[in-house]
């Protein structure tokens, strides 16, 4: 069967988001009850995650089901090669108010938009 491109951006989703919380892949699949292997194939988005696993893996990430979607503004999954990026995200998810969030990120896309 062929992998659904939807399965990949979940599967990209909780690695970013688990990369983000500073949990390693032994740790995270530990807390899961599940192997780091399988919490890889979950990753890559080569085995799809059930509803419930999804739903575990968002309260141990301290985050909604929703979040492991494409937003609405089809935010792009954070590069997390890059140690500015990352600090930025983590930064921004220590912002706890929706309204002020949105306003950085108005904020951001006018500055990038002014200096690319």
């Amino acid at each position: 069967m062929k992998q659904d491109p939807i399965d990949a951006q979940v599967g990209a989703r909780v690695r970013a988001a688990r990369t983000l919380a500073g949990l390693s892949q032994q740790e995270f699949a530990r807390r899961l009850g599940i192997s780091f292997q399988q919490l890889q194939k979950y990753e890559t988005g080569a085995d799809r995650i059930s509803a419930s696993r999804l739903y575990r893996m968002a309260v141990i990430l301290d985050m909604s089901v929703d979040d492991f979607f494409v937003d609405p503004d089809g935010a792009p999954i954070p590069d997390l090669g890059h140690r500015e990026g990352l600090e930025l995200v983590r930064a921004f998810h220590k912002v706890g108010s929706r309204p002020v969030r949105d306003l950085l990120r108005r904020l951001v896309r006018q500055l990038s938009e002014e200096f690319s």
